[in-house]
């Protein structure tokens, strides 16, 4: 079963991330957020697709959440 990462979920992993506070292999990261240990596997796992997917995504509706 594949799990679905939303914008919203991957904006999540994405505010750790660039906080710099936090190695991103480490579980305590994703204890700052409310994904799901699949949830977070799954965007460690597919980081790239999803980062490019979902800046495509912001470059065709600006502004929008």
């Amino acid at each position: 079963m594949s799990v679905s990462i939303t914008k919203e979920k991957f904006d999540k992993f994405e505010a750790v991330r660039k906080s710099g506070e936090y190695n991103m292999f480490d579980k305590t990261a994703r204890y700052e957020t409310d994904l799901t240990e699949k949830e977070w596997l799954t965007i460690m796992k597919d980081y790239g697709k999803l980062k490019e997917a979902w800046s495509a995504n912001n470059n065709n509706n600006n502004g929008d959440k």
